[in-house]
């Protein structure tokens, strides 16, 4: 290929907008590391102008286009709604229904419309929610793994420390024995007669010993693993087992949270029921505790 071709070429490319793409945020970053007035700022202060709006733009505020949006369903609504029917006829009542089917006509419209008018925010909202849980998923997961490992070294820690101070208190009770048993042969020496003051020195020393040593064991905690950023810390975790699920039923059922058990009982026996369905119903059902019947629902107008 030629020079001539590649310049040819070159000119044959659309514009390339070198800021396409990029937030506000990262324009006005530009805008500040460029040379003051130089050709590279203008295009780039020109790029942020295209993001803002100017301050004197006539877009207006979301409340108010959403009330000239609805100006014209409200107005009909209005007219619908200011209606007064009675029904004292079959052809009164055929008026009713036109009235209904036309209130259910601009409600469906209405929620059509706001459908449509939230659609962009509800796949911004999602698509934020999903970025951002995305992220916070892999940190839990980090959180979680660290927690982990902290929870079997603090495990171990804590196992250590107990294992000490429970070598330590033994060292005492040996200390204490070998104290009462020095103590014992210096008073029945001296019960015959006798003064040994080695044994006596022996029991004090022992007794000595043994009171250095429970005091060290009783001394003895575990610390929690600390560093620049933070420290380890538990709390104590209530955990329990249902042992007799029929028996605690009936301690609820005598307390304030009974009405709680009532409303889940009715919405598990109204999903079953439903399962069923109308006719199996109708046929009739066997359920334990429950009396069930089929009748006639309101009235809604269908189009």
């Amino acid at each position: 290929m030629t020079l001539n071709q590649l310049v040819a070429e070159a000119q044959a490319l659309p514009d390339l907008d070198e800021y396409a793409g990029m937030s506000a945020v990262d324009i006005a970053h530009a805008v500040i590391h460029w040379p003051e007035g130089s050709e590279d700022q203008i295009r780039a202060i020109s790029a942020l102008r295209g993001l803002i709006p100017d301050r004197h733009h006539n877009r207006p505020p979301l409340a108010e286009a959403i009330d000239e949006e609805l100006a014209p369903r409200r107005a009909r609504a209005d007219q619908l709604l200011a209606v007064t029917t009675v029904i004292i006829d079959e052809a009164s009542a055929a008026k009713v229904v036109d009235w209904t089917s036309q209130l259910k006509a601009l409600y469906d419209e209405v929620d059509k419309a706001r459908l449509a008018r939230t659609e962009p925010y509800r796949n911004a909202w999602k698509l934020i929610n999903n970025r951002y849980d995305t992220l916070k998923l892999r940190l839990a997961m980090g959180i979680d793994a660290g927690g982990k490992m902290l929870t079997q070294w603090d495990d171990k820690q804590r196992a250590a420390v107990e294992a000490e101070r429970r070598r330590l208190a033994e060292e005492a009770r040996k200390r204490e024995a070998e104290a009462a048993a020095a103590r014992a042969a210096a008073e029945a020496k001296a019960r015959g007669g006798q003064t040994d003051v080695a044994a006596e020195l022996e029991a004090v020393r022992a007794q000595d010993q043994a009171e250095r040593l429970t005091r060290r064991a009783e001394a003895i905690r575990h610390e929690p693993t600390r560093s620049q950023l933070g420290q380890t810390t538990r709390r104590k975790v209530i955990r329990f087992v249902v042992e007799d699920f029929a028996a605690r039923l009936r301690d609820i059922m005598r307390s304030p949270r009974r009405a709680q058990v009532e409303q889940l009982v009715d919405k598990l026996t109204e999903h079953e029921l439903r399962d069923l369905g109308v006719a199996a119903v109708e046929s009739g059902v066997q359920m334990v505790g429950v009396r069930a019947w089929v009748e006639e629902g309101g009235v809604s107008v269908r189009r």
